[in-house]
């Protein structure tokens, strides 16, 4: 899994990791937007340079995106939680969504 692979890559190569723009993949739009909210938030996070496509605007959407399309009421929760990278681009989800047990 890519969340593993990135957290036991060392420093120095984890941008190499993300360099390339997600819309390579063939993915609909709101995993587009998922996939730069996770790199936008893992770079940040591990201190390295975001990469300048997370910020082109078709990784931003215009409705919102529920990751899991959860019930109303944990939307609510969503809604608090998501981390700032994620709403940003109008993508929400729990706020432990990138980590691994």
């Amino acid at each position: 899994m890519f969340l593993d692979a990135f957290y036991a890559t060392e420093s120095d190569k984890k941008l190499d990791m993300v360099n390339e723009p997600a819309d390579r993949l063939s993915l609909d739009d709101n995993s587009l937007a998922f996939i730069a909210s996770s790199v936008h938030k893992l770079t940040r996070e591990a201190g390295l340079e975001i990469p300048a496509w997370v910020y082109e605007s078709k990784y931003f959407l215009a409705n919102p995106y529920f990751v899991g399309n959860p019930p109303d009421l944990l939307r609510i929760v969503y809604l608090v939680e998501s981390p700032a990278e994620f709403k940003m681009r109008n993508v929400f989800s729990s706020e432990n969504c990138l980590s691994r047990v």
